[in-house]
């Protein structure tokens, strides 16, 4: 059945465009007919027009989908949002807001990761999370350019991206001692010096003195589905392994 025609007042539009863009990744994994799809894109959270449920059944007719499938997307996604605003809604958050207001820099170093089909794409790179200037989505459609990925991958590092700056962002909301903590190490992650006109652009910086850019480097292989959750699941153990370590420095300073 075809949706209905989707159509938005001058002042809906006018009063959707004046609230400010606060991105957030979404992923996606549908069970459908005994097939798996797996989907990600990137969603405003101030998004007032188009709803999950708008998403779902635009999604649900474009891949011909069964109707309960089309309330499984539209679930999925609610339950992010809702995950992202009470993230973004813990009271640690406007501390954290407060101590970095008076910060130009705060840099981290990003593991991040995409598939399209079989082409695996991994990188690593170091993120201001303080400058707004350069998004994820730009970096990604330059390494694309770069080094010739098709356009689906932007979508896919963009939201990779994203996805890695809210876990961080929630471990510093979880544990609020580690600003400190990694604003000590920020020589370590490549301070940049502002009267530098040569790095006028940032973020996504490969920069890497000590090992020569052995470890800050984007790689694309083939690898099946198995290969990829596995190295995906490697992944996440090494994450949970690194914010363990660094809970534990972090207590040990504090004491």
């Amino acid at each position: 059945q075809d949706l209905p025609q989707i159509v938005f007042t001058p002042f809906e539009v006018l009063s959707n465009s004046a609230n400010p863009e606060v991105i957030i990744p979404i992923k996606l994994k549908i069970n459908t007919s005994g097939a798996v799809i797996n989907d990600c894109f990137l969603w405003n959270l101030n998004e007032t027009l188009i709803t999950p449920e708008t998403h779902a059944a635009i999604m649900s007719q474009e891949l011909d989908l069964a109707r309960n499938t089309e309330s499984s997307i539209a679930n999925q996604i609610k339950d992010q949002i809702q995950s992202y605003k009470d993230l973004l809604a813990n009271p640690n958050n406007a501390i954290i807001d407060q101590f970095l207001s008076n910060e130009k820099e705060f840099h981290v170093v990003l593991d991040i990761s995409a598939n399209i089909g079989e082409d695996f794409y991994t990188d690593k790179i170091e993120w201001n999370l303080l400058d707004d200037t350069y998004t994820p989505e730009m970096f990604a459609k330059s390494v694309c350019n770069d080094i010739g990925l098709k356009p689906e991958f932007e979508t896919a590092i963009a939201v990779a991206i994203y996805d890695e700056i809210y876990k961080f962002k929630r471990e510093l909301i979880e544990n609020p001692q580690q600003v400190s903590q990694n604003m000590d190490s920020l020589p370590f992650f490549n301070l940049i010096n502002p009267d530098d006109a040569s790095k006028s652009i940032v973020q996504g910086l490969r920069y890497d003195t000590k090992k020569y850019g052995e470890e800050f480097s984007p790689t694309v292989e083939k690898l099946s589905e198995w290969e990829i959750e596995k190295r995906e699941t490697e992944k996440e153990r090494n994450l949970r392994r690194r914010k363990r370590e660094t809970l534990r420095v972090v207590s040990g300073v504090t004491r």
